[in-house]
């Protein structure tokens, strides 16, 4: 009987120590550091401002989401840039007179529906062939 406890204690400990945590020396996404990787929260700090002014736009705005112009125009859109910048500095750098223009290699295209009630927002790379 102390011999099946031993063993069962020694199995558990194996298990622990080999295949019930993370593996240490494996990198998860959310630690990935270097220019890929701040280039990606960058442009997700971009998306974000786009969906934070649009949502300010759509509150202060009755109801309706904002064509290009018209939302890099708002107040809504400043206080996004000025928000999202505290984490992504580079963000107040990017010319937003053209959003295929915005980031270098990147397209950036922003769909608002006939009746201002919905958008949808794109940003594909232009070296990148397939749909990534």
């Amino acid at each position: 009987m102390h011999f099946r406890f031993i063993l069962a204690s020694l199995l558990l400990v194996s298990y622990l120590m080999v295949g019930g945590i993370p593996n240490l020396g494996q990198v998860r996404p959310s630690e990935m550091h270097g220019p890929d990787m701040q280039e990606k929260r960058l442009l997700v700090n971009l998306v974000r401002v786009i969906n934070t002014a649009q949502m300010t736009y759509r509150d202060t705005e009755g109801g309706s989401f904002a064509e290009w112009d018209a939302l890099v125009a708002s107040q809504g859109f400043k206080k996004a840039i000025d928000e999202f910048s505290r984490s992504s500095p580079r963000l107040k750098d990017f010319n937003f007179g053209a959003p295929t223009e915005i980031v270098s290699g990147w397209r950036l295209c922003l769909m608002v529906s006939q009746d201002k009630k919905s958008y949808s927002i794109a940003l594909t790379s232009k070296s990148d062939k397939g749909c990534s």
